[in-house]
């Protein structure tokens, strides 16, 4: 249940994003309130762990919604499509790597401590960063040609 709640979510995070970018000449409001969204859901994990059903709204809500609006950053920030196929192809094969990693360094954290303790801060701690560069990255500019 608490997964497909976070997959319903995220679908609404998803549409939602699709409809907001086209309205918003800045897009760093989204990216902080998907990170506001994600650090709520988190930190209701580390402190209310037995609402995880309502935190994976939360989160569902960050993930679907930010996948769209990095996507769309490519090309909003970009002036021609030589620059953001560069831009996407640098960004993606670093964001998958760490796609890749994470799951797993999640798992050794937590079979390290013990605890979900560490890894959710260590995940709090993404988020922030994530959020960080998202509020840069959305300012209504583009990279120089």
């Amino acid at each position: 249940m608490v997964h497909f709640a976070f997959q319903a979510c995220g679908l609404v995070g998803t549409l939602f994003t699709a409809s907001m970018i086209p309205r918003t000449r800045s897009q760093s409001g989204l990216g902080i309130l998907f990170t506001s969204s994600a650090v709520i859901g988190v930190i209701g994990l580390l402190t209310m762990p037995g609402l995880s059903l309502l935190w994976a709204l939360f989160i569902g809500f960050c993930t679907g919604g930010a996948i769209v609006l990095a996507m769309a950053l490519f090309g909003l920030r970009t002036v021609d499509y030589h620059q953001a196929a560069g831009l996407s192809s640098m960004a993606q094969s670093v964001g998958y790597l760490f796609a890749a990693l994470g799951p797993v360094m999640i798992g050794v954290l937590r079979d390290a401590t013990g605890t979900w303790t560490v890894p959710l801060l260590t995940i709090l701690g993404v988020i922030i960063a994530q959020g960080v560069f998202v509020a840069l990255a959305g300012r209504n500019r583009t990279l120089p040609a």
